[in-house]
């Protein structure tokens, strides 16, 4: 059976497309080559996705995925799903790294060993380092991660004129000085710089006036570990550290002036999000795109707008159309999005919220629903946001979770009533022979058990540290 294998390395602008949209790429691609043989036979695609379902059942074909589905109009395709072959991943491995002088053997060596920990990467440190230059300045830069994954970052700017190996030198030693400090042991370097990596490693000589001190420096350094590696990385995957080089070179910052640690978050969701209250008509009364559809119909911008506020308007008005009178969106998958106002958004958001088929759905499911069914404002997904956290339905049938957050501990004593009484009897007289005025008397009320104690003071201090016997008597031979 023929195999024809077949390459393109994708433009620039085709490696922004999607993963579908790449798919269908290449098999039009495929097609236009091999349309001799693909033209009267009947073809099998083996993918993991269906490129000619994407096309099919997108709603509005324009530019090039209608060109793409016109192509592919005249061949007999037809779609196989790929089957899962990661139970063979093993088996195959084996059976292409087999050599000749492999025997096998079904016994298990150290069959025994359940775990296998590399006790090194306990105690190993990382150090990425990396400079920036430019026309502020030079700054220079160390992250320094520990075997618990705490991140240290160091930032040093250089007010001397240098090149710049001198200043990724000058950050490695810095960042090696640091580390010893903190008296580590072990430690892997990465850094972007091949120039310093392989002259570290020893694969080039240095060979410059104004690196062989620097690079004997480094090498003294290195001395005081037990294990040291030096690894070359790319600048993509040293993008951090080259953030921080960059920001010290950019930032002056004066004599005696403390700067705080810079902290970086992460918000995953806009903030916007969080509005309760929002309004989609404006102040006067007229609808959010008022402005928007003046402009396109030709009636000019709004008299008090300013230079800015025309530009922003100029840009806005050229993702919409107006259409029968109504003014539209244009959508990204090519479907028009009817532009409402505030009266008719609650209309739609109760329609499709809890409606007649309304499934009470989340806020970014209700977004997407109306997006699709061809309507659009700008505070959409604030807006429905807001109505689902306001809707009584959703809040009575929610999914509530009535399991306590820690565990519960039963505080039930083993035996039922099992509490003591205590009573105190005195002042006696005439006094006992060792001097005690007072009867101390405990009863159980379950088992109506009875123990008793003379004392010749009744405080805090002398009970407990009384240590006289303990003797158990009877109810009647007590009150007599």
């Amino acid at each position: 059976m023929p195999v024809y294998y077949l390459s393109k390395k994708m433009l620039e602008y085709e490696l922004n497309y999607t993963q579908l949209e790449k798919t269908c790429l290449a098999l039009v691609w495929a097609t236009q080559w091999l349309w001799y043989y693909l033209l009267s036979q009947k073809i099998f695609l083996i993918s993991r996705m269906d490129p000619m379902k994407y096309m099919f059942e997108k709603p509005a074909l324009i530019g090039r995925t209608a060109l793409w589905l016109l192509m592919l109009s005249e061949f007999d395709i037809t779609y196989v799903t790929q089957k899962s072959v990661k139970s063979r991943i093993i088996t195959e491995q084996l059976a292409d790294a087999l050599t000749k002088d492999t025997k096998l053997s079904r016994e298990f060596s150290d069959e025994r060993i359940m775990l296998i920990i590399d006790k090194r990467n306990l105690t190993t440190w990382t150090m990425y380092f990396d400079e920036a230059s430019n026309s502020r300045g030079k700054g220079i830069s160390i992250v320094l991660v520990s075997p618990r994954d705490e991140h240290i970052p160091i930032s040093i700017k250089l007010d001397f004129d240098c090149t710049n190996n001198v200043a990724e030198y000058k950050a490695c030693i810095a960042g090696l000085e640091a580390v010893v400090s903190l008296e580590v042991q072990d430690l892997d370097v990465y850094g972007d710089s091949l120039l310093i990596i392989c002259q570290t490693n020893g694969n080039w000589l240095t060979k410059e006036d104004r690196l062989i001190l620097y690079h004997a420096y480094l090498t003294s350094l290195m001395k005081g570990f037990h294990n040291i590696s030096f690894t070359y990385i790319s600048r993509l995957r040293n993008r951090f550290v080259d953030a921080l080089a960059t920001l010290a070179s950019m930032v002056d910052i004066p004599v005696g002036v403390k700067v705080c640690p810079l902290a970086i978050k992460r918000h995953v969701i806009p903030a916007h999000i969080h509005m309760v209250q929002i309004a989609v008509r404006c102040p006067d009364g007229k609808p959010w795109y008022f402005d928007i559809k003046n402009l396109i119909s030709g009636k000019g911008y709004p008299p008090e707008a300013s230079l800015k506020e025309k530009k922003v308007l100029h840009k806005l008005a050229s993702r919409y159309v107006i259409c029968g009178g109504d003014l539209y969106r244009r959508s990204f998958d090519g479907v028009q999005l009817l532009c409402v106002n505030e009266d008719r958004a609650a209309e739609i958001l109760e329609d499709v919220h809890s409606g007649v088929c309304g499934p009470h759905m989340n806020d970014k499911m209700l977004a997407r629903k109306i997006l699709r069914l061809g309507y659009f404002w700008t505070t959409l997904k604030a807006y429905c946001f807001s109505f689902v956290k306001t809707c009584h339905l959703c809040q009575i049938h929610a999914n509530l979770i009535h399991v306590s957050p820690t565990e519960l501990h039963s505080l039930t004593s083993l035996w039922p009533l099992s509490v003591w009484g205590i009573d105190i009897i005195g002042k006696v007289s005439p006094k006992s022979s060792s001097g005690h005025d007072y009867i101390l008397v405990a009863i159980n009320y379950f088992t109506k058990w009875i123990e008793a104690q003379s004392y010749t003071s009744i405080s805090s201090t002398s009970v407990p540290s009384s240590s006289g016997p303990t003797s158990s008597v009877d109810m009647e031979s007590l009150m007599s």
